[in-house]
C-alpha cells in the first residue's frame, strides 16, 4: 500500500515527483522514501525512513513486476523470507518485503554507508595482495553462509560488494538472490529482461541453464582477478561477445592482465581454479 506524505506543499511535492514519483511516498504506512541513492541494472535503491522506528533504511525496487495472482505473490514472499534467514557480518541483512497493488516488489534492508568495490578500483586502482586477501576472505565466509544455507547469489560483481565508511578493509555483500527473483519474475510477466552482469557470469549462466554454487565460485574468481589486476579475465568489445567468450574463450592469466603485474605463484593458481 503507497501513501502520499502531507508534510509538504502540493508545488514542492510536484517538482519532486517530476523528478521520481516515488519521493515523498509513504510505503506501507511505514517507510517514507526521501532520496533516491543508486540504481543499477535490475533496481533502483532509495534512502527511506522506518516512521515507527525513527531509523534510516534502503529499500530497493525490482525493475519487475510480479503477476498478482496468489501463487506466483507467495513464490516470490518465499524467496524473500530465504533472505531474511541469512546471519552474517558480512552480508547486508534484508528485513522486509512488499508487493504493492501493482504487483511492484519493495526490498527493505539495512542502509549501509560505504563505496563499492568497483569504485574503490577505479579511484585507486588495483588492491595490494594483503589488501585483497582481507577483503577477499571476508567474500569467501559470507558466500560460504549464504550456499550452506540455499542461497546462491547469481550476480557476484564489485558494485555488490561495499566497503564501509568507518573502516574500507570491512566488506559487506548485497543483493544475494536478486537476479534469481527478478528471473523468475520477469518469465512470468514477458519482459525478456537479461538478469546478470556478462563480465562476470559463469559460462552456464551465460547459456541460460540452471546454476549452482559453481557458477557464484567462477564469479567470484572474476572479480578477484580484477581486484588484482583493474580489469575482468574476460572481456568483448560489447556484452554479447562477452558472453560468448565466457563460453568459448580462455580467460586471460593473472600476469598476462598488463605490464608489469606480477603475483605470487599460489595467488594465481588460486584465482585461475
Amino acid at each position: 500500500m503507497r501513501t502520499r506524505t502531507i508534510q509538504e506543499p502540493l508545488s514542492a511535492e510536484s517538482n519532486r515527483k517530476a523528478t521520481d514519483p516515488l519521493l515523498g511516498i509513504v510505503l506501507d504506512g511505514r517507510y517514507m522514501i526521501e532520496e533516491r541513492i543508486g540504481t543499477g541494472g535490475m533496481s533502483v535503491v532509495y534512502r527511506a525512513r522506518h516512521l515507527r522506528l525513527n531509523r534510516p533504511v534502503a529499500v530497493k525496487t525490482l525493475k519487475v513486476q510480479i503477476d498478482t495472482k496468489p501463487v506466483y505473490k507467495e513464490r516470490f514472499q518465499r524467496e524473500i523470507d530465504s533472505l531474511s534467514t541469512l546471519n552474517h557480518p558480512n552480508i547486508v541483512t534484508v528485513t522486509d518485503c512488499l508487493i504493492d497493488e501493482h504487483g511492484q516488489p519493495y526490498v527493505v534492508m539495512d542502509l549501509l554507508k560505504g563505496k563499492s568495490l568497483d569504485r574503490m578500483l577505479c579511484e585507486q586502482g588495483p588492491l595490494s595482495v594483503p589488501c585483497f586477501a582481507n577483503i577477499a576472505l571476508q567474500i569467501l565466509s559470507a558466500i560460504e553462509h549464504a550456499h550452506r544455507n540455499g542461497v546462491i547469489h547469481r550476480d557476484i560483481k564489485p558494485g555488490n560488494i561495499v566497503l564501509m565508511d568507518e573502516d574500507a578493509g570491512y566488506a559487506k555483500v548485497v543483493d544475494f538472490g536478486l537476479a534469481k527473483l527478478g528471473q523468475e519474475n520477469t518469465k512470468l510477466t514477458h519482459s525478456g529482461e537479461i538478469w546478470g552482469s556478462p563480465p562476470y557470469m559463469s559460462p552456464e549462466q551465460c547459456m541460460g541453464k540452471e546454476v549452482d554454487v559453481r557458477s557464484d565460485i567462477y564469479s567470484l574468481g572474476c572479480v578477484m582477478f580484477e581486484a588484482l589486476t583493474g580489469r575482468t579475465p574476460i572481456a568483448g568489445e560489447n556484452a554479447l561477445q562477452t558472453v560468448f567468450m565466457h563460453i568459448n574463450a580462455p580467460p586471460l592469466m593473472l600476469n598476462q592482465a598488463g605490464p608489469g603485474l606480477t603475483h605470487p605463484p599460489r595467488v594465481q593458481e588460486l584465482i585461475m581454479r
